[in-house]
């Protein structure tokens, strides 16, 4: 793991969910290619992918060419979702994940999640994964356009009574690193995920390259 700062005091882990627990890194690209492919798109490969996958959702859009003016944007997440949610339980949590969960509850650790799936969806995926008791709370957007997670990242401190300062955000994208900057976070970014680390933002604290480096960075 690559760690730029010591962290001491962290006791609530609060989660991103796609990409950094859910391995769907294939999924969503058969999905987007789907869509692409339905619109006369050509499709995006792995690289291209996790070299231009960002939030607000839509500049990723825009980037591999569909047409993101507000009807085709809307047009084109509901088609998205349709088709990943009617697969995502192929998928799994990444190896690793389960044995950290379960170590961080061991440890007394609160843990959360922050997600930019719609609640609804998320709420589902964490039920269909028997997950729902390892967290206090899951928190997802209300739509699926995928935009910032930071309203709803401040709702969820302010609702659980959450020291921002003592607070490790786990996530697999810049805007994770945002969210984090933004909340008062400390970030933890995962090489597992939609981005390639060495797109990272400066203001991560440390990238972590296996699921069983997390742990230390509690200790």
């Amino acid at each position: 793991m690559n760690n730029t700062t010591e962290n001491t005091a962290l006791d609530t882990v609060i989660w991103d969910f796609n990409g950094t627990l859910l391995d769907d890194l294939e999924l969503t690209i058969q999905t987007i290619n789907q869509v692409l492919a339905e619109n006369g798109v050509p499709p995006v490969d792995t690289h291209r992918h996790k070299s231009t996958f960002r939030f607000p959702v839509i500049d990723y859009y825009r980037d591999i060419g569909l047409r993101t003016s507000d009807e085709a944007f809307s047009t084109v997440s509901e088609r998205y979702h349709e088709l990943y949610m009617s697969r995502v339980s192929e998928c799994s949590l990444y190896d690793g994940i389960p044995e950290v969960l379960a170590a961080l509850e061991h440890r007394g650790t609160r843990q959360f999640v922050l997600s930019a799936l719609n609640q609804t969806m998320l709420t589902s995926c964490i039920a269909s994964l028997d997950l729902s008791d390892r967290f206090e709370a899951v928190y997802g957007l209300s739509d699926i356009m995928g935009r910032s997670k930071v309203v709803r990242g401040s709702e969820l401190v302010r609702d659980f009574g959450i020291d921002p300062r003592r607070v490790l955000y786990i996530g697999d994208t810049n805007h994770d690193v945002e969210v984090a900057s933004e909340l008062g976070f400390t970030a933890v970014a995962v090489s597992w995920g939609h981005q390639h680390a060495r797109n990272f933002d400066s203001r991560v604290k440390a990238v972590a390259n296996h699921p069983s480096e997390i742990l230390s960075c509690l200790s």
